[in-house]
């Protein structure tokens, strides 16, 4: 499911779930990547929106609607 999932959106999982990175010193990694400013509050949105992917993914929209991330 991770596969499916857009590059940006995979790595701010990747790096907070696996890694165990903050999402400060995501945003400071995902910067020095996309070579662009981006804030912590970016990268809480990114994750938000790839574990409702996965969510939908793996449970389908009909039985995810009632699970919180």
């Amino acid at each position: 499911a991770l596969d499916a999932l857009p590059e940006s959106q995979r790595l701010v999982v990747m790096l907070h779930r696996f890694e165990g990175l903050s999402f400060g010193e995501i945003a400071e990694v995902m910067a020095s990547i996309e070579g662009v400013a981006l804030t912590e509050g970016a990268m809480r949105i990114r994750a938000f929106r790839a574990f409702a992917a996965l969510r939908d993914a793996t449970l389908g929209p009909d039985l995810a609607e009632g699970v919180t991330p």
